[in-house]
């Protein structure tokens, strides 16, 4: 007998990319750019910090936000390259890379019915994630005559009743465009006063070129005011290769700690990024 799949998961789109790459797979002779890492391996002495993790006996059940040496490294480089003050114990968790971030923070906020504005062209799993959780997802597209720029008029334009957040990724993956400081405050300053979430995926924060500067939402006093918003994916998983991931929580979504009691970082990973955050502070 066939056993029906969840309304969700069969309204997951089915992307080509996937099947292109598959496809790529197969053949010696493609030149893989469809993912979003670097082309280099995980530096030696964050490795060995991993390898020691398992030959010291850390290879059990770590707590279920992050081990605390963690939490407070990555509360460190906030405060020193994102301009945020945040409180380790209450507002950083360690997730287990970007997708685990991504669906905590959409499962804590998203109902059925609620829109997510999305970037377009987008990272499909942005849109997995949304559709998976009963939303639906409403574009706001970036040509290219503007330089993939977002205008926040043509954002603020889709906001409406049923909006419950925006997601923002700056650097921007597949575009490689940075937003700008004004663009990011403006988008800010649409949503301010309102439930909407403003998820802010930042993987890419390190990789810059042209003397351009990221700019975080999370340093906008008026943003980080509000009760329920910022998220905040911070760049440790692609800067050092496979580490940990980190979100912020809204301090009054309280579903946060259920969700997060039933995940947890191994801890070779946690040691392998404590390492990498520990060397980021000394140079």
């Amino acid at each position: 007998m066939r056993v029906d799949l969840s309304e969700p998961v069969t309204a997951i789109p089915r992307y080509g990319l996937f099947e292109i790459a598959r496809m790529a797979r197969e053949r010696a002779d493609a030149i893989h750019l469809n993912l979003g890492e670097p082309d280099f391996g995980t530096p030696a002495p964050i490795r060995e910090a991993a390898k020691r993790a398992i030959d010291d006996g850390f290879t059990h059940y770590t707590h279920d936000a992050g081990i605390p040496e963690s939490r407070a490294a990555l509360a460190g480089k906030l405060a020193a390259f994102n301009g945020m003050t945040v409180d380790p114990e209450r507002e950083v968790k360690v997730t287990a890379g970007s997708q685990e971030a991504l669906y905590l923070t959409l499962a804590t906020i998203l109902r059925p019915g609620d829109e997510v504005i999305v970037l377009e062209p987008y990272y499909p799993h942005y849109v997995i994630n949304v559709v998976l959780h009963g939303a639906r997802p409403v574009f706001v597209h970036l040509d290219e005559q503007s330089g993939y720029h977002l205008d926040p008029a043509g954002l603020r334009a889709r906001l409406s009743p049923r909006t419950k957040a925006v997601i923002l990724n700056s650097p921007m993956n597949p575009l490689g465009a940075v937003i700008r400081e004004a663009t990011v405050r403006a988008v800010a300053e649409a949503i301010e006063g309102t439930p909407v979430v403003l998820v802010s995926d930042e993987a890419y924060e390190r990789i810059l070129y042209d003397g351009r500067r990221h700019f975080s939402p999370g340093a906008i006093p008026e943003i980080r005011d509000q009760d329920e918003v910022v998220f905040l994916c911070d760049g440790a998983v692609v800067e050092h290769a496979p580490t940990p991931r980190f979100f912020r929580d809204p301090r009054r979504i309280e579903t946060r700690e259920y969700l997060k009691w039933h995940t947890c970082t191994c801890h070779l990973a946690s040691d392998g990024g404590l390492d990498a955050r520990q060397r980021e502070g000394r140079s």
